[in-house]
């Protein structure tokens, strides 16, 4: 017995891979959507009259066949394409948002230079529960960076909260140890008494009249300078208790000077960067590589040691990842060949 020729139901996939298709603007999808299911109405249409027509001249069971499965499928794919198109414009709006909350930071504060790298732990996130930001303040370059502890919404949501409150401490407060105890009351404030939830952080000011940086850190890990060809990490007995918790020890979080001199860099990390293990919880060996890439540029060394993270042995399960570069590069007069112009407004696009 032949088969009916059914080469009619290719036509109803059409409009959806137009709408699919990467030309297809995010404003013009939502019309291509609707003209998608009017398409898929009428190419219904033609495949029920052609069945049809096959019925009454042939009477065969293919007829049937292809007006059921016409019937009971095009709907679900018009429904298809309305989703699709729903989910995109939901897409668009959770950018603009992530951005909103973790927004580039400048590339040039003064004479520092700037590099950033996060990856999120949720599948398809840009943001989690770390944080950074560099400002340009009466005070000095201020910068912080942080972890949440928990994940989830609850998680971005007080990194948001902590960013704005830094920014709005930076440019007002004179002293960094200040800051900290502000953010700390903050972040108690928001958390509540009894909860279990705390925020981690480094705090840096930088004075590029006397060449040196302050540093505190509220339980968080500390930074590491690399200078005279290797890392060199800084004493760990500075670090105090996390934003949230600085009250159960009645602790003041007294700043750590350190000498940086142009050349230097400061690095800044998350835990994420040092409890990535593989399969047998071996750590990725973050300091070594650190001193294995000291004469990459700052830009590609962030580069590799992210990929390098996120490719590493059980690395698809890791924590959020934040790195921040802090390099003291002076910057050329304004005027002169090849000057750049210095971005000094936090959170200014690249």
């Amino acid at each position: 017995m032949d088969t009916p020729d059914c080469s009619l139901f290719a036509y109803a996939s059409l409009p959806t891979a137009i709408v699919e298709s990467p030309s297809v603007s995010a404003e013009t999808r939502p019309h291509m959507a609707r003209f998608s299911c009017r398409a898929g109405l009428a190419a219904a249409a033609a495949v029920v009259m052609a069945g049809s027509a096959v019925i009454l001249l042939s009477g065969r069971l293919g007829g049937v066949v292809a007006v059921v499965v016409v019937l009971v499928g095009v709907p679900g794919v018009c429904h298809y394409v309305r989703m699709w198109g729903e989910l995109s414009d939901l897409r668009q709006i959770s950018d603009v948002v992530q951005d909103a909350l973790l927004r580039p930071v400048p590339e040039r504060c003064g004479p520092v230079r700037v590099h950033a790298r996060y990856s999120a732990a949720e599948p398809g996130a840009r943001v989690g529960g770390d944080l950074y930001e560099v400002v340009s303040t009466p005070f000095g370059v201020r910068a912080i960076i942080g972890d949440v502890s928990g994940h989830g919404l609850a998680a971005v949501q007080m990194a948001s909260d902590v960013l704005g409150a830094f920014r709005a401490l930076a440019s007002h407060e004179p002293r960094l140890e200040g800051i900290g105890r502000r953010l700390d009351a903050f972040v108690a404030t928001r958390v509540g008494e009894f909860s279990e939830k705390f925020v981690t952080a480094v705090l840096v000011e930088i004075h590029a009249d006397t060449e040196t940086a302050a540093v505190c850190s509220y339980g968080h890990p500390c930074p590491l300078i690399l200078h005279a060809g290797k890392p060199q990490p800084l004493d760990e007995s500075i670090a105090v208790l996390p934003f949230g918790l600085l009250d159960l020890a009645n602790e003041w979080c007294a700043p750590a000077a350190i000498p940086f001199r142009p050349g230097d860099r400061l690095v800044l990390y998350t835990d994420g960067a040092i409890e990535t293990c593989d399969e047998n919880g071996l750590a990725y060996p973050f300091e070594q590589r650190l001193a294995e890439l000291l004469t990459a540029d700052s830009g590609e060394l962030l580069d590799r040691l992210l990929e390098e993270l996120r490719t590493y042995p059980g690395g698809q399960d890791h924590d959020d990842i934040a790195l921040l570069i802090l390099e003291y590069e002076k910057a050329a007069p304004i005027g002169t060949p090849g000057a750049e112009q210095v971005n000094a407004e936090p959170g200014s696009l690249r």
